[in-house]
Parts: structure tokens; sequence; C-alpha cells
């Protein structure tokens, strides 16, 4: 392997200096080729990776609207709840930030908080 290497620095001591640029630019372009030839065949595998491994998220068209009695208030007092709820999401340090959505540990938030309401209930 050390010889193949010093023919090929004797051979390139020889060469003109243009040449040596040729080759150099030979190299890079069939190095930056290759690269992208791999990165396009990882980006693929992991994409369908993604598809066949995530589940498949069905989209329901509910109103949320129907499931309330709207003449006493009940949605409008949901609705801002549920705003209530995004806006400390909002308010809560970088690390925390959820965004402006209510994401699963939101729900498990409110079940909880309603199960804790209803045992101390029970307790009076």
């Amino acid at each position: 392997m050390l010889e193949i290497i010093k023919e090929a620095g004797a051979i390139l001591k020889d060469l003109p200096d243009l040449a040596i640029w040729i080759l150099v630019g030979i190299l890079f372009y069939k190095v930056v080729i290759v690269g992208s030839i791999f990165s396009v065949v990882k980006l693929t595998i992991n994409k369908v990776h993604d598809v066949l491994t995530m589940p498949k998220v069905i989209k329901k068209n509910i109103t949320i609207s129907d499931k309330f009695i709207v003449h006493d208030g009940t949605y409008d007092k949901f609705l801002s709840l549920i705003e209530e709820i995004i806006s400390y999401n909002r308010t809560v340090s970088e690390r925390d930030y959820k965004g402006n959505y209510l994401h699963a540990s939101d729900v498990e938030f409110i079940k909880e908080a309603i199960v804790e309401k209803r045992i101390n209930d029970t307790k009076r």
C-alpha cells in the first residue's frame, strides 16, 4: 500500500500544475457525486422506514360543537378552557415550549385534574 502511495507521489511530481488541478477537480467531483448518491439513498431508506413504521392517522369529520349543550354557554366555556391551556403552554419556559396545540400531556393533565376533583368531591 505504501509503495502505491509513493508511486502516485512520483507520478504527480512529474506532472505539470494544471494536470494536478484537473486531477484534484475530478477527485472532488467524484466525492461530491458519490456523497450525494449515498445521501439520497439514505434519505430514501429513512422515508420508506418512516412510512412503513409510523401509525396511520385517520381523520374523522366530527364537529365538536355537536357534543355540547349550546344554549347555556358550555361550548364557549370549554373553548375558553382549551385556549387557557394553550396560552399556559406559551408562557412556560422555552425548554417546555409546546406551541399553539393541545398535546397528549395536556389531555392527561385535564384527565388527572378531573379524577382528582371527583375523588375530593366524594370524600366530602
